[in-house]
């Protein structure tokens, strides 16, 4: 058991480790960042990270990360905004983060126009800021923004150095990219930041504000306990991860007398409290055996939110679909859990926006259950049209910036499957590629399709449509002929304890 413990652990710091929060954006909702140890022989940074990148009347709002560096980029702000900008030139052997956000939009910034029709007249790129990201994303909302960067050229060539090196590296044919030209413009403002217009093409229409205040009572969640309380309620805190956004522990809890997982969060600036609060507000909402159960939040005497959270003995999708060769009755087990989770976020006009192997959690007696809420949006009212989430497993009309709702969760569930039947994410070596690939053409699809059945290629297909209209939903899919085949959970448990605690144990040096 102790093992299992100390396994538990190592995933939750797995996950939390690379993990980094923003200043929020347009909504002001803070939006994450995370990437694991990069390949450097891959594109860099096409490792599996969360971002949100948003070009709403030419502004951007998201995440960078580049294998262990991060890379200094140019902040745009919204047409009608003010905007923290944080650039940061760090290297080090461990993953590193740079973000950047918008505040609350108050009065126009003036655009700065440059024209590209070379490769050889590129601007030169903006020198580093002397600020550290978590200095810079708690300057002060009346800050002034600064001017907004906008690139035209006429053609491929004509893109940025940094830009065309990422399309090299993508392995994408000439013809493809100048024949779908704009969605490559779309990728890159996602990977990069940069805002890249066609000259002479008409400017795209102004997406409508989406704002939901569904989640604003999180502040009601609040327990208050003094600061010695809180050293009596909760025993043995044990930092088991650690990011931009705060610090994961593990505690023994003495009113509920079991381990808890805590995620420490810096509650000071406006966006962090109203980031913080709509976070827990949402977990507060979700009452269901497949999410993650918020237990309580406390605010400490240093300004930290305290969100204490149920602890799962296990660890991610993501490394047991890198331990073990699934087979199909094992999958539809796996989907049959997820599926009831999103079907409740669903019906209950939720939308997670961040569906990943890395944010799904599977413990040692068979639990399968969503986890990481900071980037889930209210879609009771409308659809959001910011681009958010991880390259890998993004949604063609979330790639595209059209409005997006319920059917970005199937598509990211359906590829979190072939992840699992692959034992990698699609095409993993390019996040260029992959996310250029799934806007013009779709999902690539199995490694082996000739071991797969029929029954679940079409369960498969159904998730995979290129219009977010005929994709199935949840309720849809739980009827499918697919889910019958579901292993038992008995089974379910003895392969999670063997996975689990086998890597335990080398990790142990066993």
């Amino acid at each position: 058991m102790k093992s299992l413990l100390k396994k538990a652990k190592q995933a939750y710091k797995n996950h939390f480790s690379g993990s980094g929060a923003t200043p929020a954006d347009d909504h002001e909702h803070a939006d994450k960042a995370s990437t694991k140890d990069a390949n450097p022989n891959s594109e860099p940074g096409s490792q599996g990270f969360t971002a949100c990148c948003d070009e709403e009347n030419n502004g951007t709002n998201g995440h960078v990360v580049a294998n262990g560096t991060a890379t200094t980029t140019t902040t745009a702000p919204a047409a009608t905004g003010e905007s923290t900008s944080i650039k940061a030139t760090t290297k080090s052997s461990k993953p590193s983060i740079l973000s950047f956000g918008l505040s609350k939009n108050k009065e126009p910034a003036n655009d700065k126009k440059i024209i590209n029709n070379s490769t050889s007249n590129n601007p030169s790129p903006p020198k580093p800021s002397s600020s550290t990201p978590t200095e810079a994303s708690e300057k002060k909302d009346d800050e002034k923004a600064p001017e907004r960067e906008i690139l035209y050229i006429k053609g491929l060539e004509d893109l940025p150095e940094d830009c065309m090196k990422l399309v090299k590296m993508s392995g994408l044919s000439e013809e493809k990219l100048k024949a779908n030209l704009q969605v490559l413009l779309y990728v890159l403002h996602f990977r990069t930041g940069k805002i890249i217009k066609i000259e002479g093409e008409p400017p795209r229409e102004p997406r409508k504000k989406f704002f939901s205040e569904r989640f604003n009572d999180g502040d009601s969640l609040l327990v208050s306990v003094e600061h010695s309380q809180l050293k009596k309620l909760y025993k043995d805190v044990d930092q088991v991860g650690k990011g931009g956004f705060g610090t994961v522990y593990f505690s023994r809890s003495t009113k509920e007398k079991k381990t808890v997982a805590i995620k420490k969060m810096p509650h000071i600036t406006k966006r962090q409290i109203a980031q913080n609060f709509r976070e827990a507000s949402i977990l507060s909402k979700c009452n269901h055996p497949n999410i993650v159960k918020l237990i309580t939040c406390h605010v400490d005497k240093d300004q930290n939110l305290w969100l204490i959270m149920e602890f799962m003995e296990g660890g991610t999708f993501e490394e047991a679909a890198k331990a073990w060769k699934f087979n199909e009755n094992n999958l539809a087990y796996v989907a049959r859990e997820l599926l009831k989770g999103l079907q409740y976020l669903h019906e209950n006009g939720m939308v997670h926006r961040d569906l990943k192997s890395a944010n799904i959690m599977m413990s040692v007696e068979g639990k399968v259950k969503l986890i990481d809420f900071g980037l889930c949006e209210d879609v009771s009212t409308g659809s959001p049209c910011h681009m958010v989430g991880s390259p890998f497993w993004m949604a063609p009309e979330m790639i595209l910036g059209k409005p997006h709702n319920t059917p970005v969760d199937i598509w990211s569930f359906a590829i979190s499957l072939l992840e699992m039947a692959n034992q990698r994410p699609p095409m993993m070596e390019s996040a260029v590629k992959a996310m250029f690939t799934v806007a013009t053409e779709g999902s690539t699809g199995f490694d082996e399709p000739d071991i797969w059945s029929d029954c679940f290629k079409e369960f498969l297909s159904l998730c995979l449509r290129l219009d977010p209209e005929e994709r199935a939903t949840a309720a849809d899919l739980l009827k499918h002929p697919f889910i019958k085949k579901a292993d038992t959970r008995d089974n379910m448990e003895n392969i999670l304890k063997k996975i689990f605690l086998t890597n335990s144990l080398m990790n142990s040096g066993f």
